[in-house]
């Protein structure tokens, strides 16, 4: 049995939430991050055993649901209290876990070149099992420029249009927030079952490019 993955529009509050959670992120330590990560593991495996058992117990199917199978916000109702509150809050610090950097954005500095930096997820049959990854990190951390250039500009081509272009060439098609994008078709290793997905996370766009590109990805 397959869960279908979520998609969701991203509203002003949700755009707000985005950026809450990503100040929080970047507040925090490495160590801070994964203790989170810890407790998410934990938490999310809690859940995964709840939904099997439920669908044991209630629907008389084997209950066999991977991590790789769903999405952690169809785990949400599997979790109760304040481990729910706990889950909800590591699933969206987490978003922007992937590829953690020790060098911090300085506020201070205005960035003008707007960047597309990629990282990487592997999963194994056996990372599958146990609802994590086997291997993640950068792909590309110093990311590629969206920022037009003078032929560019001559053209009437803005970054969107170069950012949205670069997305949907590059397999991207679920939106996981409004900065990041990802595959859903992975990298098949047929030998060894690993499957490797790709992320792609905007760097230096306004909260209105930002917006723009969300919208023109989600049409066909």
């Amino acid at each position: 049995m397959k869960y279908l993955k979520t998609f969701e529009s991203h509203s002003k509050k949700e755009v707000k939430e985005d950026e809450k959670y990503y100040k929080k992120f970047q507040s925090l330590t490495k160590s801070e991050i994964n203790d989170i990560r810890k407790e998410w593991k934990e938490l999310r495996h809690e859940a995964l055993k709840n939904l099997n058992d439920d669908l044991r117990n209630n629907y008389g199917k084997e209950g066999s649901i991977g991590g790789s199978d769903v999405e952690d916000v169809e785990l949400y109702k599997y979790l109760k209290g304040d481990k729910l509150k706990k889950f909800k809050e590591a699933s969206r610090i987490l978003d922007f876990e992937v590829g953690y950097s020790k060098k911090k954005m300085n506020e201070n500095v205005e960035t003008t070149d707007k960047l597309i930096k990629t990282t990487y997820q592997t999963i194994t049959p056996e990372s599958a099992e146990k609802g994590d990854f086997e291997d993640q990190g950068w792909e590309d951390e110093e990311g590629k420029s969206m920022t037009p250039d003078e032929y560019d500009i001559e053209e009437g081509i803005t970054a969107v249009d170069k950012t949205v272009e670069f997305l949907r060439n590059n397999g991207a098609s679920e939106e996981s927030n409004i900065t990041t994008y990802s595959t859903v078709d992975p990298e098949r290793n047929y030998k060894t079952g690993a499957e490797k997905y790709y992320s792609f996370h905007l760097y230096g766009f306004t909260p209105e490019e930002e917006i723009e590109i969300s919208k023109r990805m989600k049409l066909k």
